[in-house]
């Protein structure tokens, strides 16, 4: 091995294997891909999920005196105490 401290030393002339730099380039932009579409997945369950929830309560608004009592009734029943308004 020779000396760190000389001056040769800054003067790497072995190839580099871009082979295997590629591989973890490409791995990298995969899994990023995959997270990505994951996270957009995901973000379109959950607005489909409140899209038909804002739907249920705005049909429970239109049967009863108003749109308060059903948001109150919403929030009663998702925090666990259904029927309470």
């Amino acid at each position: 091995m020779s000396d760190p401290t000389s001056n040769t030393v800054l003067i790497d002339t072995r190839v580099p294997d871009i082979g295997r730099a590629m591989q973890s380039a490409f791995l990298w932009v995969l899994a990023s891909l995959v997270t990505a579409v994951a996270i957009f997945v995901i973000t379109l369950l959950v607005w489909a999920q409140n899209e038909r929830e804002a739907g249920r309560m705005i049909v429970g608004a239109q049967k009863t005196t108003g749109y308060l009592p059903v948001v109150a009734s919403q929030y009663a029943t998702l925090h666990g105490r259904p029927g309470s308004f």
